[in-house]
């Protein structure tokens, strides 16, 4: 996220809280690049320290986010920074778009969520 400074590998396992001790999680339930890509990661970490999500609240309409992997690189224009419910996940349905969906955790709602999604453009 240039607007941010913000560059993070994202990981792929069958435990996605392992992978968001590293950097960010891809939701294997979504598109690799295709469609609908969901990733999540700590906003704040176990022990502290800032997540690499720590500031998706400060992203705006028209932000870019540029999503690079083996097939590809695209570059996204978040339409939407929301809060949802933390068992809402309507956001990472499959899209005929191409958009990348970011969640992380709200610090003070440990019901809700922060959800930003991005359509490419």
């Amino acid at each position: 996220i240039p607007d941010q400074g913000l560059s993070v590998r994202v990981y792929e396992s069958d435990n996605e809280m392992e992978d968001m001790d590293r950097g960010a999680a891809h939701f294997k339930s979504t598109s690799a690049f295709d469609g609908n890509v969901g990733l999540s990661a700590h906003n704040i970490n176990f022990d502290g320290s800032a997540g690499y999500f720590r500031d998706l609240y400060t992203l705006k309409p028209g932000a870019v986010i540029q999503y690079e992997t083996a097939l590809g690189t695209r570059a996204y224009k978040v339409e939407t920074v929301t809060e949802i419910a933390e068992t809402d996940w309507s956001y990472l349905n499959r899209t005929e778009d191409n958009r990348i969906t970011l969640i992380t955790c709200i610090t003070g709602k440990p019901a809700m969520r922060l959800c930003v999604q991005a359509v490419e453009g």
